[in-house]
């Protein structure tokens, strides 16, 4: 809340790498660790723990400022947003408002990871790609997440959802190569949550 969150300070060479705005968060059983983690607990942010089922994020009055893709200096990338591509379980949807954009390329402000395709396996999701990456919901609640531009009009109820063809209503939602993820206006999408309660659920 009422946040401002820089990336590069300058488009200098010398101020040249990858930046990382911030990743909406995972909420899990026991996952929270002090900052900085301890050496054995990196990367900090891979969840470790089972995730909890149910869970969302607010985040109001956040600005965002100075994040360019394919830096000038030195073709390096900088994202406002972005996906946790270490959780395979969950994503839970975040909600934004009052969101502002300074100095900020429309093409740095998300980015929403594939599957690993390491993951599936039988220890971890089968034959098939992981939930995590294929359910993510980034909801503008007043239309300034997704303000593309100063001159268009304030668009509520619009979304960045993941790459899902099959979900995704063709006459609302376009498909945003940088972002590797659709924007989709007027189209209110939740997370449905299924899930097995039976005893050998883990083992089949």
């Amino acid at each position: 809340r009422n946040s401002l969150v820089v990336g590069a300070r300058s488009r200098d060479a010398r101020f040249c790498g990858d930046y990382l705005g911030v990743y909406p968060p995972v909420f899990c059983d026991g996952c929270t660790k002090p900052i900085p983690p301890k050496i054995y607990e990196l990367p900090w942010h891979k969840p470790r723990k089972d995730p909890k089922i149910y869970g969302t994020s607010e985040f109001v009055g956040v600005t965002f400022a100075n994040f360019w893709r394919a830096h000038a200096a030195c073709a390096r990338n900088a994202i406002a947003i972005k996906a946790n591509e270490l959780s395979m379980e969950v994503l839970h949807p975040s909600y934004w408002s009052q969101t502002a954009w300074i100095d900020t390329d429309v093409a740095a402000r998300f980015y929403i990871p594939a599957p690993d395709p390491s993951w599936r396996n039988a220890d971890d999701c089968g034959d098939m790609d992981c939930d995590g990456l294929r359910h993510v919901l980034m909801h503008d609640r007043d239309g300034t997440l997704l303000r593309l531009s100063p001159s268009d009009a304030l668009q509520p109820s619009s979304s960045v959802v993941s790459y899902t063809p099959s979900i995704i209503e063709a006459s609302k939602c376009s498909f945003q190569v940088p972002w590797n993820a659709y924007l989709c206006r007027n189209l209110h999408l939740r997370m449905l949550v299924i899930e097995s309660r039976d005893p050998d659920s883990f083992d089949r």
